[in-house]
């Protein structure tokens, strides 16, 4: 089974208004906001990569037909209420996690794990392609982090890509961190390359567990106190 819904936009139309003016009233009468439309959705919406396509969420936990049947007849209601259920929370953080709140959050994960170095969030000109950045107590650089909501493709070119870039902004050679939302990656056989997925940064939610909590709380709106027998 493919993990493509078959829907799709006429490839004749000039942009998303052209096709969507026309659904306009329908839309109005349903009144989606749309922040509470899931990201996984809205990504295949509004990105330059994916070709028209709605992708349903990898976990196989929802379809996008099945959202947007919901919507059509009036059913949709977003789940918002506290969990500490790590399946949903794993789907949440597909369901809530925009890209940026998604490097934000990969940074301070990293942060619980390294604690001896400093992480923190960057981006924009200057910063050698990375979304993190860390340094030693002693001030040098020794990590960068690169963050991919959807499509890594392939995960160690773009490792390498990163130290290359940072290397030659710096003059440091890195350890390099990948981190992906949508895909699943696989293992580093490269002492310095390190690749995040979903399932790892549950995992490190998992290990740093109260503060992980917190964090997943005020990014994904998922845990509130968790109880004593979450499983760990």
């Amino acid at each position: 089974m493919t993990d493509v819904t078959q829907i799709r936009f006429a490839p004749a139309v000039a942009s998303m208004r052209d096709y969507l003016e026309p659904h306009l009233p329908w839309l109005e009468k349903v009144g989606i906001a749309f922040p509470l439309l899931p990201r996984w959705i809205t990504y295949s919406l509004l990105s330059r990569n994916t070709k028209g396509w709605l992708y349903d969420r990898p976990d196989r936990g929802r379809t996008a037909l099945e959202v947007l049947d919901e919507i059509y007849r009036g059913r949709y209601a977003p789940d918002l209420s506290p969990t500490c259920d790590v399946q949903k929370i794993a789907g949440r953080m597909l369901d809530w996690l925009s890209p940026n709140a998604f490097e934000h959050l990969v940074c301070e994960l990293l942060q619980l794990e390294q604690p001896q170095i400093r992480w923190w969030h960057v981006g924009g000109s200057g910063d050698g392609g990375a979304d993190g950045l860390a340094v030693n107590d002693k001030g040098c650089l020794v990590a960068a982090l690169q963050c991919k909501w959807k499509d890594a493709g392939d995960a160690n070119a773009l490792a390498s890509n990163l130290k290359e870039r940072v290397s030659s902004k710096w003059g440091k050679d890195v350890r390099a961190y990948i981190a992906t939302l949508y895909d699943a990656l696989p293992e580093s056989k490269n002492p310095d390359v390190i690749f995040l997925d979903r399932k790892r940064q549950r995992k490190y939610t998992i290990d740093n567990f109260v503060v992980g909590c917190c964090l997943l709380r005020c990014y994904c709106r998922t845990l509130q106190c968790p109880p004593p027998d979450w499983p760990l």
